[in-house]
């Protein structure tokens, strides 16, 4: 397997491109405009998207529900280069994403241009966006703190909803699987008088259990979820003003079997006898865009209010989190010149029963952040073939400490099949201990916080090739990009000491380098292939008092992973058959250690170096036109993979029970659990306002 995993990243590491069906670009010149450069959301092409906004990768999940039916924003980035699912807790499955092997705290996700995904919802939200109503999913590489601010240190995932046009369309799409999981998604456009509006409604629910591995804990995390959005667009043909609000609940737990049992868990949670983990959450958001007389003065304003109340065996976790941000925005057109100014403010509360927020005389006391913003970017079109951007922001960070964050943007069209850019700038990060490390409230190390953590800071450089080609009978795009970033006062969980878990600014510096690519090849009869890699290096650099340094990789860290997509579009009978493969090297774990058979902690942790692995999935879609249907069947990890560890350590301790050992730890997780799914859906189309 390493043999042919190694074979993936020779082959494909040097290559990359945008998703397996973009459209290719069909500019008569390479030229870059002025209107490219200014507009950051709506556009053309993803290249002249990424002229002015750093977008490296734009992900339409209309297109990829024909290849492998994603349910989920969390499940359509499973084969985007550069990107990879981390699962945090190995028992209730929580997940960050981590891009160019930069870990999930330092990336900021957006939806509609507002980071409301921080905190909390980084830990509990990302699987509350379903692809009914994600329309594009923008991905930037690099230090965004420019646009975003804090926590946009290492990236940003930006992800835009459906807008609704009136047209009058209702889409259902039904999914269920031999796991004993079902997942519906429907969606209505349609005209509310002057107001087009898009009514969208997800539910699912996942019932299975399985141990395969046979730690007694639940290889699958049970849950019901539900999630209802509105969005509003209303105003002038060329000036739509947008509003959008979105509820969303979910019941999660997973445990030992008689913990989930007949339901055991709805009236024992919280059971010092029987442990499982239950996480309710209630989440509201919004987000809305006012013009203020043209397209170039406007407000964008996110909101979210999000409440979890969880219990990790008997431990009660309850957390409330509210975001608010507005942003002001002018733009100014001054001949070559296209000038952003950006005003903003972000309000923060927070609150828990841990000691997260706790006084040292253990009073209550919640945290309140406050950060105004001011941005200020020039766009500049230096010839029709190259284009500069340069700006930067100041934050006034809690205790009115300012931050200052530039960034810079070079973007040259040799011709129409090449173009380069190259993205350098700077970040930071304010700490939240409980998206850190999941191990906050669940297993039973200790948390040790250093009184004093003071934020992290980032200078990043990113480069790119990118080549694209149209001819009659196919076409290539593909893409090679070199990264760097370097983290001052960089808080990296220490797990060296068993039973604890240690937060404190490093002695030294941290740093993340490597290169992505990919290669999409696109032949008019239908066969379509899609090869893409990572190459990482995660390093950190301890200066002990004696001034040695000390290098050594960041957990969690994989020095490599491929995406393989290979599709057929046999048009003539309406079908689609698709492959696609994830392969992942080594990871780097964190220490961790096992019990003997007389509950005694063993004195050597597990490998620290975890094996690779690969997920091979297929699917079949078939298209009936005439009735307004497809339908779709899939099996996903094809050959059953199962990683050769339990996530869970001490969970065999013969002296306490089942997950209420002193030692008992949810740290070793690298590779998902979930055994062969064969699963079967049905999309339907209706048009309920007859076209004009």
């Amino acid at each position: 397997m390493q043999k042919i995993n190694a074979f993936f990243v020779i082959i494909f590491c040097f290559l990359s491109t945008a998703h397996l069906f973009a459209q290719p670009d069909t500019r008569a010149n390479d030229s870059l405009t002025n209107a490219d450069l200014q507009e950051i959301y709506v556009v053309d092409s993803v290249y002249q998207l990424a002229a002015a906004a750093n977008i490296d990768l734009q992900i339409a999940p209309d297109d990829y529900k024909r290849i492998f039916a994603p349910n989920n924003f969390v499940e359509v980035l499973s084969i985007a280069n550069g990107l990879q699912n981390n699962i945090a807790c190995g028992v209730c499955g929580t997940n960050s994403i981590n891009i160019n092997g930069i870990g999930g705290v330092y990336t900021a996700v957006a939806i509609d241009g507002i980071p409301l995904y921080g905190n909390l919802a980084a830990v509990y939200g990302l699987n509350s966006v379903p692809t009914a109503i994600i329309e594009n999913i923008d991905i930037e590489r690099g230090a965004a703190s420019v646009y975003y601010g804090t926590e946009a240190i290492g990236g940003v995932i930006n992800i835009q909803t459906k807008t609704p046009d009136g047209c009058g369309l209702l889409k259902m799409d039904l999914q269920a699987s031999n796991l004993n999981d079902i997942f519906f998604n429907t969606a209505y456009d349609y005209n509310l008088k002057k107001v087009a509006t898009l009514t969208a409604v997800h539910f699912a629910s996942s019932r299975n259990y399985q141990d395969r591995n046979r730690d007694n804990f639940g290889d699958n995390v049970q849950f019901e979820r539900f999630n209802l959005m509105q969005k509003f667009t209303f105003g002038a043909k060329s000036l739509k003003n947008t509003f959008m609000g979105k509820y969303y609940y979910e019941n999660r737990r997973n445990g030992v079997y008689n913990y989930l049992k007949n339901d055991y868990f709805r009236e024992n949670y919280g059971s010092n006898t029987i442990y499982g983990e239950y996480i309710r959450t209630h989440r509201v958001e919004n987000t809305a865009r006012i013009y203020l007389g043209d397209k170039n003065r406007f407000i964008q304003q996110g909101a979210s209010l999000h409440l979890q109340n969880s219990y990790y065996g008997d431990v009660q976790y309850k957390a409330n989190q509210v975001l608010f941000f507005i942003n002001g925005v002018q733009k100014w057109q001054l001949n070559t010149h296209s000038l952003t100014f950006l005003a903003n403010f972000r309000y923060e509360f927070y609150d828990d029963n841990s000691s997260a927020t706790a006084t040292l005389d253990n009073q209550n006391k919640p945290v309140n952040t406050i950060i105004p913003a001011l941005m200020l970017e020039d766009n500049w079109q230096i010839s029709p073939k190259t284009a500069i951007t340069a700006g930067a922001r100041l934050d006034l960070a809690p205790n009115f400490n300012p931050v200052f964050s530039p960034r810079f943007l070079f973007v040259h069209n040799f011709n129409p099949v090449w173009q380069f850019k190259t993205n350098c700038g700077t970040g930071f990060r304010l700490v939240n201990v409980f998206t850190e490390d999941h191990a906050f409230v669940t297993g039973q190390r200790q948390v040790v916080i250093d009184d004093n953590l003071q934020p992290e800071r980032s200078f990043s450089i990113n480069s790119t090739f990118i080549y694209k080609k149209d001819k009659p009978k196919y076409s290539v795009n593909a893409q090679i990009n070199g990264f760097f970033s370097r983290f001052q006062n960089a808080i990296i969980a220490d797990y060296s000491q068993p039973n604890a878990i240690i937060y404190a600014n490093l002695n030294g510096y941290s740093e993340i380098k490597g290169l992505n690519g990919s290669y999409n090849h696109i032949l008019k009869n239908g066969l379509s292939w899609q090869l893409n890699a990572s190459l990482n290096w995660a390093n950190k650099y301890e200066i002990d008092a004696a001034n040695q340094t000390t290098k050594t990789a960041i957990e969690f860290s994989t020095r490599w992973n491929a995406n393989a997509v290979l599709a057929y579009d046999w048009k003539k009978y309406g079908l689609i058959f698709a492959y696609t493969g994830k392969f992942v090297s080594p990871t780097f774990m964190p220490a961790v250690f096992d019990v003997d058979a007389n509950g005694n902690l063993n004195t050597t942790a597990r490998p620290l170096l975890a094996e690779a692995f690969a997920l091979h999935n297929v699917q079949i879609n078939k298209t009936l036109p005439l009735q307004n249907l497809e339908i779709y069947i899939g099996i996903s990890n094809l050959l059953n993979y199962l990683p050769n560890f339990s996530p869970l350590a001490g969970y065999n301790d013969p002296n306490a029970a089942v997950g209420f050992s002193p030692y008992f730890d949810t740290a070793y997780n690298f590779a998902p659990l979930q055994g062969r799914r064969i699963y079967a859906g049905v999309r339907a189309y209706f048009q309920t306002k007859k076209e004009k």
